[in-house]
């Protein structure tokens, strides 16, 4: 099969596509004939090798995961003796970043419990963009806190997966959502229903009068302690990803933060695949779909596919399809 390999950290460059062999299944595994595949940071950045504490699960010399791509939509093609959620033929979904990646490929392997049953009516491409940024929308709106009327919320990122899915889930709420992304995003964001958008390469949302009820972070690239300038009484700040060493302080010290500014902090704990069946529903109520980049490529353009992505210019997800 062809897959899109990275044989050693550093320039997006190094990425090749290359023959491989096709993997073979474990009794509770299944084999899944990817359709189509979504690019997230973690590709980014596991491929770059940086920030260094990616290699501790990629490698920490050169990268032992040298097929990356977690989100993906496809059929299944072979099931092991012990899978009983599965059958041949089967349309699937899944975020595969809890079993070894492997999405850049014609053919990927992995347990059953990493996948989905797509709605009969969802599109592959529709479906490889949501796992992993429609788990952290789902789970940065719903597990930390309740959602009332009058909220005044902000993402910053917007304009990625992770804000285009927020946006919709947010839709049926009297809320006021302000965006901030690059100026390319604009129009975008305020046709899905954002009230507010700020430039990020003209302003800093940190030292505006503006403030919050709740801060949901893709980016994490500023000083804790400046978010808490924006935030009011009783306000939340949630990071889903960014300057890992920010987020890493959140993980581990929310408590102390919360005392040291009087202000709420979380993070996302990614539950793989946790919430996909709640997708399903909004999805098959037409209260969600997936923005999509309208630059599509393919597994022979993948380089180029993960060189758009980097340049942070792109609306919504990026998409790999390797067969329509």
């Amino acid at each position: 099969m062809k897959a899109l390999v990275n044989h050693k950290y550093g320039s997006l460059k190094k990425l090749n596509v290359e023959e491989v062999p096709t993997p073979s299944i474990k009794s509770n595994e299944v084999l899944v004939k990817v359709k189509a595949v979504s690019i997230n940071d973690w590709d980014l950045g596991m491929i770059k090798g940086s920030p260094f504490v990616n290699r501790m699960q990629a490698g920490l010399f050169k990268p032992k995961l040298q097929i990356l791509g977690s989100d993906v939509a496809g059929v299944v093609v072979s099931v092991g003796s012990e899978v009983t959620k599965f059958r041949i033929g089967d349309r699937v979904y899944g975020d595969l970043s809890n079993n070894q990646f492997g999405g850049f490929a014609e053919y990927t392997a992995t347990y059953e419990k990493h996948l989905c049953h797509m709605p009969e009516s969802m599109p592959f491409d529709i479906a490889a963009a949501i796992p992993q940024a429609g788990m952290l929308a789902y789970q940065a709106l719903y597990d930390f806190i309740e959602i009332r009327d009058g909220m005044r919320i902000l993402i910053n990122g917007a304009g990625g997966g992770v804000g285009t899915y927020a946006v919709q889930m947010l839709r049926d709420l009297n809320v006021h959502l302000t965006g901030v992304d690059a100026e390319v995003k604009r129009e975008m964001l305020f046709s899905m229903g954002y009230d507010a958008f700020k430039d990020y390469k003209k302003v800093d949302f940190t030292k505006q009068a503006d403030k919050y009820d709740l801060i949901i972070d893709c980016k994490t690239n500023k000083s804790l302690s400046k978010y808490a300038k924006v935030l009011n009484d009783n306000g939340m700040y949630i990071t889903i990803g960014g300057d890992m060493l920010k987020v890493i302080r959140i993980l581990l010290g929310s408590k102390s933060l919360e005392k040291k500014y009087g202000r709420k902090y979380n993070c996302v704990q990614l539950s793989t695949n946790r919430n996909l069946p709640e997708i399903n529903q909004l999805y098959e109520e037409g209260k969600l779909t997936s923005i999509i980049d309208p630059r599509r490529f393919t597994l022979l353009s993948g380089r180029e596919a993960m060189t758009y992505y980097a340049s942070g210019e792109h609306l919504g997800k990026v998409l790999i399809v390797i067969e329509e």
